[in-house]
């Protein structure tokens, strides 16, 4: 009886932390979505930049383009499903303009106008990347507690 009390705990243990990893998993995936969809588009490369790592911050960057950024995401989310709960996780884009875009730091006017930015922010992402999908993070949460 006990054993059988015991082999129950464990399962009901296993399945908590499996869900946990579940929902960790789902949300970091939707956050890496939505930073790639939400990075403008010239050559792609921006999007092909974004890279996650676990417990370490990645470094470098790719030569890499991904106009879609599909590859980038299913890059991404490979990485991330394999990722249990509980560490740390980053998400980074190391291209010098990154930040540029993120803060609209395009020279404002612009020295050579091409019509791909407004006072200093790109047209195509005039509220970055970054802080919009932080904000959108807590309805992620709710979605994936939700796809359990």
């Amino acid at each position: 009886m006990a054993d059988n009390f015991a082999q129950q705990v464990k399962a009901f243990r296993d399945k908590a932390l499996s869900n946990v990893d579940a929902v960790v998993q789902d949300i970091t995936v939707s956050v890496a979505t939505s930073l790639v969809e939400k990075s403008p588009v010239d050559t792609g490369q921006l999007r092909a930049n974004w890279q996650f790592g676990a417990g370490v911050i990645p470094d470098g960057e790719f030569p890499d383009t991904d106009p879609e950024g599909e590859e980038t995401i299913e890059a991404l989310t490979e990485a991330i499903k394999d990722t249990p709960a509980g560490g740390v996780t980053y998400l980074v884009n190391n291209l010098p303009y990154a930040p540029v875009i993120e803060y609209g730091l395009y020279p404002n006017p612009p020295k050579r106008p091409t019509g791909k930015t407004e006072n200093g922010f790109s047209t195509q992402a005039p509220a970055g990347m970054r802080d919009i999908t932080v904000m959108e993070a807590s309805s992620y949460q709710g979605a994936a507690i939700q796809n359990l």
